[in-house]
């Protein structure tokens, strides 16, 4: 009789490591009722397809967005919060490592009857991000960016910056070595 041997499958890295910046949280647009579009969707479409619909439709950008950059310059947060006055929302630092964005509002008539909302969001920072100069800014169409510069890379001391030569003279000295 066969004997079976078992495998156990591990990855050798973190699958979110495979995911680079800029990342981008599309639907953040709580509560907010079934159009038209979508309710057809639900009755025309078996279930697993209806979840595909909706987050193609709901990518379009008239729907909440949260994008995180992270570039050599900067570390940067856009988070769609056009349901909330600049009153109702909050943006604070934590142990110099997390952002922690909330916003609260209470319960207001609405299209569909009424509605309250309340979230929090949180951002870990990068380690080469200046902490302490965060700073946030709300556009008028409702996009909360959150930016903070990143640390100056310094030179090493023992690194000398060799100039390069360039033209006739530096080739001749090449053939004649």
């Amino acid at each position: 009789m066969a004997k079976l041997h078992r495998v156990a499958l591990r990855p050798t890295s973190n699958y979110w490591d495979l995911f680079d910046v800029p990342q981008r949280l599309f639907d953040q647009h709580f509560g907010i009722g079934i159009d038209d579009e979508e309710f057809l969707s639900m009755m025309m479409f078996p279930r697993f397809q209806r979840h595909f619909l909706r987050q193609m439709s709901r990518m379009d950008p008239k729907y909440g967005l949260s994008e995180v950059k992270n570039d050599k310059h900067e570390f940067r947060v856009q988070l769609d919060v056009s349901h909330f006055k600049p009153e109702e929302l909050t943006v604070k630092t934590l142990d110099n490592n997390v952002i922690i964005v909330e916003g609260k509002h209470e319960e207001k008539p609405d299209e569909h009857g009424f509605i309250s909302r309340q979230f929090t969001r949180k951002y870990m920072l990068p380690r080469d991000v200046q902490a302490d100069k965060v700073v946030s800014s709300l556009t008028p169409d409702g996009m909360l960016v959150i930016s903070a510069p990143k640390l100056a890379v310094e030179a090493s001391a023992n690194e000398k910056v060799i100039p390069i030569n360039v033209g006739s003279a530096s080739h001749e000295a090449i053939k004649n070595a």
